[in-house]
């Protein structure tokens, strides 16, 4: 088993929905939305990390991967911007990352800046950011700081980030001091489990 020949197994419980969908879809969703079928029950946090607890793994060499960007769609309609709706591809690359359908958490609060709505998803644990046509599902501090809970409540090993260099590391878009997803994620940890 796995598990047994490795010192720490690191969880990318991430991009569980991207462009590649055709509707929209949280990437990083603590929990499934009520109503979710099929697979789709299975495309959260919460579903992965059972799935490896229940096959064996234990629970101090489990490691949560949290993500320091989002995904970004391109709705079909600009009127239809809740989950599920309909998409014509990846979003809009970002001005510095350059990739359609992938905005490091800069951009995403440069671009939360000039205007838009953020929404939270109660059941999900997790906000999205709509624009126009621009769709994107992301972390912010309150819903890291629901996973870091998550970590504990579940007596996981601990907590990785991809990528550190996509969290806001000068400061100046997110207007909350450097690497504010790390900062949060390490204050969090601190709080819980003492110094780490």
């Amino acid at each position: 088993m796995i598990p047994s020949a490795v010192d720490y197994v690191c969880l990318m419980a991430y991009d569980f929905y991207g462009h590649w969908e055709g509707f929209t879809g949280h990437m990083t969703a603590l929990y499934a939305p009520d109503g979710a079928e099929g697979i789709h029950k299975t495309h959260n946090v919460n579903s992965a990390v059972t799935y490896w607890l229940d096959g064996g793994c234990p629970r101090d060499k489990l490691v949560l991967g949290l993500a320091a960007y989002g995904r970004s769609f391109t709705l079909e309609y600009e009127s239809d911007t809740g989950l599920g709706a309909l998409t014509r591809g990846p979003g809009a690359p970002g001005p510095q990352t350059g990739e359609a359908g992938t905005l490091a958490i800069y951009e995403i609060c440069a671009a939360i800046r000039q205007g838009g709505e953020v929404v939270w998803l109660d059941q999900q644990k997790v906000p999205y950011f709509v624009r126009g046509n621009q769709w994107v599902a992301f972390d912010d501090l309150r819903s890291m700081d629901l996973k870091v809970k998550y970590i504990e409540e579940n007596r996981l090993a601990g907590a990785m980030l991809w990528d550190a260099t996509l969290d806001d590391f000068r400061g100046s878009n997110c207007q909350i001091g450097p690497f504010p997803l790390l900062t949060a994620i390490n204050k969090a940890m601190r709080t819980k489990q003492g110094d780490i």
